[in-house]
């Protein structure tokens, strides 16, 4: 704890250094420090700066330069640095690892890290484990059990002891104090107090605990985390931007390393964790879902199973739209980018549903069917093409957005403005084709049946 604290002032003072080196003046609102928030061992320094419109120096340049004023700690386990503007906190890459035995799992954990540190533009790597700290473990003796001593009555004995047993709840004014009992000090400091303790017998008597158990000095994790049962490890690491990409590095570690650690150490699992993978999981499900509610809706009103599948063709290629928007404008995937392709999916099928509408209206009027896809396209484009124009405009000052606090929000508008553009031409060009290319193959299996009857039949009076 005591070092724990030391390496925390240290970290408080390159945070302050990393300020002045800044030039900027008064640009931090506080800092705030954690000490043995989760563990002994563990604290966390928060640096709160002033909007970025009052300063020039962006989170990330603080993060990178704060990181170089804390340097190098000899005994210092592990080092994490994020910067957050908007949602978010969490590392990009995390890998949790299960199996039953924890050895193994370290093992496994310690080659995980070390092949993501092979990738470049990876820093902050955290192995999920650090150093760790001594403990007692007490093994009951046969002399113990013929006193009747458990377990359980050992360690609560013990317990009071040291931490204590509380004796007394006195009220003080609106307060109440507890009066705990426990073992003076120097004999609570020693091996040797706690080997001559006395533990008493279910039947009175009374036995020094190194003849009621074995006292074994072993070590134990700090902390340990389960999930459904099973002891896991999480190796963390952060990835600079413009430099490497979170899921480019999962995609490749799945395909190369990550097979080879599977069997090297057989029984064990991995999977990808973080806020925003659980979240996709979670939207994926409900997206899936109102994709055949959609389905359903266009099928009953426009009474084809055929027309509605024909206009759900938009949404595939309005995605592709999104994600080359994406790539032309710089910004990567991220979770509100999905945000935006979700929302581009109820939006994209209106234009294509009214030019569905329209065409079988024509053709409930007598008009034949090219002629009435036609129509329908001419008729229903000063709508569509208006409605997908205003709504990019209306976003553009989103996707041009340069203030920091407001660049999350931008991936969203860049699939919502980028997408709906792209489906105007597909619903204005593909879907018109598609249903022309249906009517043609349709037509041109009617044709085929005839002639294969006709040949059926002469061969028939030749045979006759």
């Amino acid at each position: 704890m005591t070092r724990t604290r030391e390496v925390t002032f240290q970290i408080e003072a390159a945070a302050r250094r990393a300020l002045e080196l800044s030039g900027e003046g008064d640009i931090v609102v506080g800092i705030f420090s954690e000490i043995a928030e989760r563990s002994n061992s563990g604290a966390e320094v928060s640096v709160t700066l002033v909007p970025q419109s009052q300063r020039t120096i962006t989170s990330e340049g603080f993060a990178n330069l704060w990181r170089e004023q804390v340097g190098n700690i000899p005994d210092l386990e592990s080092l994490f640095f994020d910067y957050v503007f908007g949602p978010g906190g969490s590392a990009e890459i995390e890998i949790e690892l299960a199996h039953p035995e924890v050895e193994t799992l370290r093992l496994a954990a310690a080659d995980v890290a070390e092949a993501i540190s092979r990738y470049p533009g990876v820093e902050d790597i955290r192995k999920g484990f650090g150093q760790e700290m001594p403990q007692l473990n007490f093994e009951i003796k046969p002399e113990g059990r013929s006193l009747g001593i458990t377990a359980r009555e050992l360690g609560r004995q013990i317990r009071h002891a040291f931490y204590g047993a509380e004796a007394l709840r006195q009220p003080r004014d609106r307060d109440e104090v507890r009066v705990m009992v426990k073992l003076p000090k120097e004999d609570r400091r020693s091996r040797s107090g706690l080997e001559d303790l006395l533990i008493r017998a279910p039947n009175g008597g009374e036995i020094p605990l190194r003849q009621a158990a074995d006292i074994l000095q072993t070590n134990a994790p700090v902390r340990i985390e389960r999930v459904d049962g099973s002891r896991v490890l999480d190796v963390t690491a952060n990835v600079i931007p413009g430099v490497n990409n979170g899921n480019t590095i999962l995609s490749v570690l799945s395909k190369k390393e990550l097979p080879a650690i599977l069997s090297k150490y057989p029984g064990l699992r991995y999977s990808f964790e973080g806020e925003q993978r659980e979240a996709i999981q979670e939207l994926s499900r409900g997206l899936v879902a109102s994709l055949f509610a959609i389905f359903a809706i266009m099928a009953s009103l426009l009474r084809s199973y055929l027309q509605a599948f024909i206009v759900l063709l938009t949404i595939p290629w309005s995605l592709a739209g999104a994600v080359v928007g994406h790539v032309l404008l710089g910004f990567e995937l991220s979770i509100f980018s999905i945000f935006g392709m979700i929302a581009l999916c109820g939006m994209v099928v209106n234009g294509g549903f009214v030019l569905a509408v329209t065409r079988n209206r024509y053709l409930e009027s007598g008009v034949p069917l090219h002629e009435a896809t036609v129509l329908a396209a001419q008729r229903r484009f000063r709508p569509i093409f208006l409605t997908a124009i205003t709504t990019f405009l209306g976003l553009v000052p989103i996707i041009f957005e340069t203030s920091v606090h407001s660049l999350f929000l931008v991936p969203m508008a860049i699939s919502l403005g980028i997408g709906t553009l792209v489906s105007t031409f597909v619903v204005l060009i593909l879907i018109p084709v598609v249903f022309v290319a249906l009517e043609n193959a349709g037509r041109l299996r009617r044709e085929s049946e005839p002639s294969q009857a006709d040949g059926d039949a002469l061969l028939t009076t030749r045979a006759l």
